[in-house]
Parts: C-alpha cells; sequence; structure tokens
C-alpha cells in the first residue's frame, strides 16, 4: 500500500517556510567561567607586557675601525635615538671599564668609593679627539651591565688596536631581552599552560542548559 505524504505547511506565496536559524549558544556566566577567562586573559597580558618591554630597551652599538678610519654607531629604541661617529685611527684615544648607576647613567670621577662601584653594573667607554676642536667624545658602549669578564676583554682588544698591534676591529654589543620582560614572559606562558593542564584534569562540570538539553532529548 502506498503511503499519504505529510502535507507540510506552505507560507504565502507558495513557498516553504525557512528553517529556524541556529543561535549562537554563549557559555554560562558562571563563577568557574569568569575565573577561567580572567587566568588565560592575565597570561596574554603579561606575554604583551613583555614584549612591551623587551622592545623598548633593545639597543645596538658597534665600533668597527679598519686600517685608518674608525665608525661608531648606537641604536637605542629607549630613546628613540641613533648616534653614529666617525674618525681617523689617530683620533681614537683610549677605551675604559666603567661603571652604571641604577639608572643607567655613567659613574664618573670620584662620585662613588670603592664600596659602592662593586655592586655597580660594568660596561665600558671609548673616547676620541675631534679632527678640528681636539675635544674629547667619551660614549658608553652599552648602557647596560655586561658582567665582569666582557667589558676587561674588550677593552684590552681595543687597546689593542690603538697601540697598533692589530690593524682591524669589530666590536659589537646588543641587548634584545631584559630581565623583567623574561619574568613576564615565562609567568604568562606557565598561566596559560597551568590552565590548560587544569582544565584536562578537571573537566567543567555541564552547565544547567545542557542538562536541560539532555533531559529534553532523551
Amino acid at each position: 500500500m502506498r503511503k499519504r505524504g505529510v502535507d507540510l505547511p506552505m507560507a504565502s506565496g507558495g513557498r516553504s517556510p525557512t528553517p529556524p536559524r541556529r543561535q549562537l549558544n554563549m557559555p554560562d556566566a558562571t563563577p568557574a567561567n569568569v575565573f577561567s577567562f580572567t587566568w588565560v586573559l592575565c597570561g596574554f597580558a603579561l606575554i604583551c607586557i613583555g614584549y612591551g618591554h623587551c622592545s623598548r630597551h633593545s639597543e645596538q652599538s658597534r665600533l668597527y675601525c679598519a686600517e685608518d678610519v674608525c665608525r661608531f654607531s648606537r641604536d637605542s629604541m629607549e630613546n628613540r635615538s641613533r648616534k653614529e661617529f666617525q674618525f681617523l685611527r689617530e683620533s681614537l684615544v683610549k677605551a675604559e671599564v666603567a661603571h652604571l648607576d641604577k639608572n643607567g647613567e655613567l659613574v664618573r670621577g670620584k662620585r662613588a668609593s670603592r664600596r659602592q662601584k662593586r655592586g655597580m653594573a660594568q660596561t665600558y667607554t671609548v673616547t676620541w679627539k675631534d679632527a678640528e676642536t681636539q675635544d674629547e667624545t667619551t660614549l658608553p658602549i652599552a648602557s647596560y651591565g655586561l658582567g665582569r669578564k666582557v667589558p676587561r676583554a674588550k677593552v684590552a682588544r681595543i687597546m689593542q688596536y690603538v697601540q697598533r698591534q692589530i690593524d682591524d676591529l669589530d666590536v659589537k654589543e646588543g641587548r634584545w631581552f631584559t630581565g623583567i620582560g623574561i619574568v613576564c614572559f615565562v609567568f604568562g606562558g606557565v598561566l596559560i599552560l597551568l590552565r590548560v593542564v587544569v582544565g584536562s584534569i578537571f573537566p567543567q562540570p555541564p552547565s544547567r542548559r545542557d542538562l536541560s538539553r539532555r533531559q529534553l532529548f532523551k
């Protein structure tokens, strides 16, 4: 026997009614969901803060000397500045180990005692004379600490060039990461990783909306 088909209701104009659109189901604003969202947001915020701090405090310096001419350049993202000088080999006077205070400025002369200098960061400076005025210019190769061994080794290398023991010199110093930036990167990554691990071990219980739907389709 042939079954009779069920007549579907027709809309005005003879067209079949359009199926209802699916609605976007947003998760319930439970304390667990709010805490989870805040947790992940704090992790991403720490990573962004670390990236911004590293990019703002990055700098790069270079002292390149050929047989007769030297060139000193320094790029600093903190001050948005670029310094570049060119002078003759005879104008290069010396290089010295220097100390920096908490603000990253050079400690000149007798502004600090030996005990105070022991706790300060060390860098090294380069001094040269102007060919016309004979005025000396002294600039640090880096505005941050380079440890104890690096400044002494680089100063010895530059003085070999000044004393004409070598005929070429290429000294570079750069900083792309800071201590605060690395700490923010680590803590931000740990927060996001912990959220993933905790979510996989302790799954979130179903909400009231999900329970009502399960009972409806049983």
